[in-house]
């Protein structure tokens, strides 16, 4: 079963890569087992308004998503945020493996 989250969250990461290895959920640890996937969102564009002005595609600075699997056993979709500087829970799977 797949829950839709959009919690802020903290994470700790790896000194020599930036990678996440850790993360604190509704005030649970866990421990990153694995990163199964990595995937950019660049997500800037023009508001529907055509008003403002839209980023060039070298200057966009969208969420980086991982896909993780985490020491309960669950495997979650995070995302970091770098317009605010944050961490964020996307997705929870129930068991690790039932992520498509």
């Amino acid at each position: 079963m797949i829950g839709f989250h959009h919690e802020k969250i903290g994470v700790t990461l790896a000194e020599d890569s930036l990678d996440p290895v850790g993360l604190k959920w509704r005030d649970k640890e866990y421990k990153i087992t694995e990163i199964k996937k990595i995937w950019q969102d660049a997500a800037f564009t023009a508001p529907a308004s055509g008003r403002g002005r839209s980023r060039a595609w070298w200057d966009q600075h969208g969420r980086k998503f991982y896909r993780v699997a985490v020491d309960s056993g669950q495997t979650l979709d995070i995302y970091y945020d770098p317009r605010k500087e944050e961490w964020y829970l996307s997705k929870t799977w129930g068991r690790t493996g039932e992520e498509t």
